[in-house]
């Protein structure tokens, strides 16, 4: 593609083509820089192997624009960050007026801020706007997304939620950028994190969009099958947790009683036999090894075996699962030498 296509492209707010121009006087420095457009709203992310200067790349960024005047962008986002980070260390905000009459050129204002910056009185947005909800958003936000999703009321209106935590000094910014993305202000909250000049404010905050009753329905589907998993990781994590103290108490058991228990009740583990999501055993193999096992009761859940081994006058364990979700025990563990070892068709449980 020759320049003055490039150029010309560029003018027309082309963020492929603006982001080219800026690479040719930013790349030789070892800054990469990529664009998206978003109606009005250009976002470009500086990266380099470590974080790129603000001010320069601000200001070379906001000159090489301001001599293109790109059709239709009113503001720039600038991001930086370093190769591998997954978020940027600093964000700049241009504003950019449009010319009133051809020849007159742009005006820009620079709004900057870094991810550490002091508390920022710059809430005009929200003076008028009064109920600042208290909401617990790890238990709420789910709540509202089914609330909003499953809303067939005459309304006919389907929304999608987000959740952000936003720093003081980019409260502003922030607002900007998912308002240029659709996102309106659904409620919000402060808190104050440390104590005295080493406080920040923080609002958490709840954002929302319209979207159509099909992508309400994905977003549902999306959210439930999220909830899912969450439930069966935490059904795993406590069998494991289980597993472990009842092998704990296996070895305590056998420094105090120099054998093997036999039953949940001599470990005092009777609640064992009585969970919801698994189905524990314990079986003596012989004097000088027992297992226990936890089979998931429903589908999706992977299954687990602990084992005791006695060697010499000590005792080892280890916690074996099934490589996938499994109503069956796995193998029992074998000891090699003094080492326990997962049979094939297990695996270490983490």
């Amino acid at each position: 593609m020759s320049s003055s296509t490039l150029v010309e492209q560029a003018k027309q707010g082309d963020p492929d083509a603006i982001a080219s121009l800026i690479n040719q006087s930013l790349q030789p420095k070892g800054i990469t820089v990529n664009a998206t457009l978003n109606r009005n709203f250009l976002t470009i992310l500086a990266e380099s192997e470590t974080t790129p200067d603000q001010k320069s790349v601000t200001q070379s960024i906001e000159k090489g624009i301001g001599a293109l005047k790109p059709q239709g962008i009113e503001r720039i986002v600038i991001k930086g960050k370093a190769s591998g980070q997954k978020s940027p260390a600093w964000r700049s905000l241009v504003e950019l007026a449009q010319p009133a009459a051809e020849g007159i050129a742009a005006d820009a204002k620079v709004r900057q801020w870094r991810g550490s910056g002091r508390a920022r009185q710059a809430l005009t947005w929200l003076k008028g706007t009064r109920d600042l909800l208290n909401t617990a958003l790890l238990a709420g936000i789910l709540l509202a997304l089914l609330a909003g999703s499953r809303n067939l009321g005459p309304s006919r209106e389907y929304w999608e939620y987000t959740v952000e935590g936003v720093e003081d000094g980019l409260f502003e910014l922030t607002m900007q950028e998912l308002g240029a993305q659709g996102w309106e202000l659904a409620s919000a909250r402060r808190a104050v994190s440390g104590e005295g000049e080493y406080s920040e404010g923080l609002y958490e905050v709840i954002f929302r969009r319209p979207v159509t009753a099909a992508q309400a329905r994905r977003n549902l589907k999306e959210a439930q099958a999220s909830q899912a998993t969450l439930a069966i990781e935490g059904s795993e994590r406590l069998a494991r947790l289980r597993l472990s103290s009842a092998l704990r108490a296996q070895q305590f058991y056998r420094i105090t009683e120099d054998r093997l228990a036999s039953s949940f009740r001599e470990l005092e583990l009777s609640s064992l036999e009585n969970d919801e999501d698994y189905t524990y055993s314990l079986t003596v193999i012989n004097d000088r090894a027992a297992q226990v096992t936890a089979v998931g009761k429903q589908p999706g859940l992977r299954s687990y075996v602990g084992a005791v081994f006695v060697v010499g006058s000590s005792t080892e364990i280890i916690i074996c699962s099934s490589e996938q979700p499994s109503q069956t025990a796995p193998p029992t563990p074998t000891l090699s030498g003094s080492t326990p070892q997962c049979a094939e068709g297990s695996q270490v449980a983490d």
